[in-house]
């Protein structure tokens, strides 16, 4: 059996069908916190996260980087910041109209005796 790097690795040598995707997850814990985290798949395989604290992308496969120069990964993650900093400061502008009220309600379990 192929591995799922393998069998990705030779679909795309092969030319056969795949897609890249990101997938962004924004946590805002209030309306001056927030933390981003990125990731970049190809297909079902994560090739790339996003490390929140720098602003950098992180590659996960040797050949995760492409044929993209470091000027031009550079330019990139310039593109990714600027993004994630505008989206941030967007949503906390608008923090008051997404905010919703949830009744706490404990759920106590007691076991049968």
């Amino acid at each position: 059996l192929l591995s799922s790097e393998m069998l990705l690795l030779l679909l795309l040598l092969l030319g056969g069908p795949t897609s890249f995707y990101l997938k962004q997850i924004s946590t805002f814990a209030n309306n001056t916190w927030a933390q981003n985290q990125g990731s970049g798949w190809l297909d079902d395989l994560q090739i790339h996260g996003w490390e929140s604290d720098s602003g950098t992308a992180i590659f996960l496969k040797p050949w995760s980087k492409g044929n993209f120069s470091d000027e031009e990964m550079t330019e990139l993650e310039d593109l990714f910041r600027a993004y994630l900093i505008g989206f941030t400061r967007e949503v906390q502008d608008r923090v008051n109209e997404f905010q919703l009220e949830c009744e706490y309600s404990p759920v106590i379990w007691r076991e049968s005796q």
